[in-house]
């Protein structure tokens, strides 16, 4: 048996070196259109929209290209936000949880899409998503949130615990969705990334971003090489950076945990999960399964940011809880290890919707913060909100994703 690799992000490590692209360091001077701050899953697709759009943008990432979050996530692509549709309603009423419901699926099926008209090389692979209710309470949501899809017009199935039991072995309640995905997140975004080049995009690595400074109508922005000139710049780093501390208090920065474990052999696989599906389930937090070839990757024991001296520590912690978790779902998994373990921060929001678009104090910037598990698929979503945000052709649809949703 393999030697758990801890703290190795399977999708990086898979990846030869050798191949992995590399950008210029941003050096001197630069005058352009938008300056996108972040070069993980939403700011390269960003960079990608605004790129086709004809738009003259520049991105910039302090580290390397998809090497943060991007390498460190799920890779599952589902249709709908973290938070369920029926909580959704509650909060912001009809009209605007149904709005944030659509245009996040609408984003999503978008992400897609583009990864298959750009032949985006990252494993694509069609699955049915099966959101599961393993308990009384979780039962109960589920029961809510099918009742709430049925009413808002979403194609999804009901599965009562005699069809639950007979496909997937568990015991509950569940609903099942189709045309969710799975990819490698890793090459996925890297794909993005070349596409936005091709259009006439410029990305810079090892350039981080220090001081923005907004003007009447442009922002100066310093980087790690130099100065940029824009008229707009979008940050896209998932969580507000020094600069933008007063934001910090909508978002809970977060730390998911993943574990992969060895290929299975084909006795264990058939006691699995089918291998065709992927699966979350209403624990608190809750759990992601998916199917990586012959080999199952479990996400899930999220729990708040910890301090960088804990990290080593905390991965082999939560490695050994999530493959615990996983026996109790699956029996014929117990006494096998992980063959890779690694943390993965995020940032949530309080409400589980993602922030995208302008800040009434910050002049000339646009943000797309909070993306949770789901940011892979909500990617095109913050880039349509933003690129239409620009353009000045913002959509009632918008609205629940702004600032202004929570009033100050």
């Amino acid at each position: 048996m393999p030697q758990p690799h801890y703290g190795v992000r399977y999708w990086l490590d898979r990846f030869p070196a050798s191949r992995r692209p590399s950008y210029p360091q941003h050096r001197g001077e630069l005058k352009t259109d938008v300056a996108i701050v972040g070069g993980g899953a939403i700011g390269c697709v960003v960079a990608y929209v605004f790129a086709a759009a004809g738009i003259d943008v520049s991105l910039f990432e302090a580290g390397r290209i998809a090497q943060g979050e991007a390498a460190g996530s799920s890779g599952i692509v589902f249709h709908e936000p973290d938070a369920d549709l029926h909580k959704l309603i509650q909060q912001h009423g009809l009209r605007d949880g149904r709005h944030i419901y659509q245009t996040a699926r609408k984003g999503s099926l978008e992400y897609l899409a583009a990864i298959r008209r750009l032949r985006i090389d990252c494993g694509l692979a069609d699955v049915d998503a099966i959101y599961a209710g393993l308990d009384l309470e979780g039962a109960t949501r589920i029961q809510k949130e099918y009742a709430a899809r049925r009413e808002a017009g979403v194609d999804v199935a009901s599965m009562n615990a005699v069809a639950l039991s007979r496909s997937l072995g568990l015991q509950g309640t569940a609903l099942r969705t189709r045309s969710a995905a799975t990819v490698d997140p890793y090459r996925a975004t890297l794909g993005f990334a070349r596409a936005a080049v091709e259009r006439g995009a410029k990305i810079f690595e090892r350039s981080a971003v220090g001081r923005i400074k907004p003007r009447r109508r442009s922002v100066d922005i310093n980087t790690s090489g130099g100065t940029v000139s824009a008229s707009r710049v979008v940050l896209a780093t998932g969580y507000p950076t020094e600069s933008f501390r007063p934001l910090r208090r909508r978002f809970i920065r977060t730390t998911a945990y993943a574990v992969l474990t060895p290929e299975l052999p084909a006795a264990v696989r058939r006691e699995m999960t089918p291998q065709n599906l992927v699966l979350r389930d209403t624990a608190s937090p809750d759990h992601w399964l998916r199917w990586v070839g012959n080999r199952v990757l479990f996400l899930g024991a999220d729990q708040a940011k910890v301090p960088d001296r804990a990290k080593e520590k905390m991965v082999v912690q939560r490695a050994m809880q999530l493959m615990y978790e996983l026996s109790v779902l699956r029996s014929a998994i117990s006494g096998t290890m992980p063959e890779f373990a690694w943390g993965n921060e995020y940032s949530k929001t309080i409400d589980g919707v993602p922030y995208f678009g302008p800040h009434r104090n910050y002049p000339h910037h646009l943000f797309a913060y909070g993306g949770g598990h789901g940011g892979l698929g909500q990617a095109f979503t913050a880039a349509r909100i933003l690129l239409r945000s620009h353009l000045g052709t913002s959509e009632r649809g918008d609205e629940p994703f702004s600032f202004t949703r929570i009033r100050e």
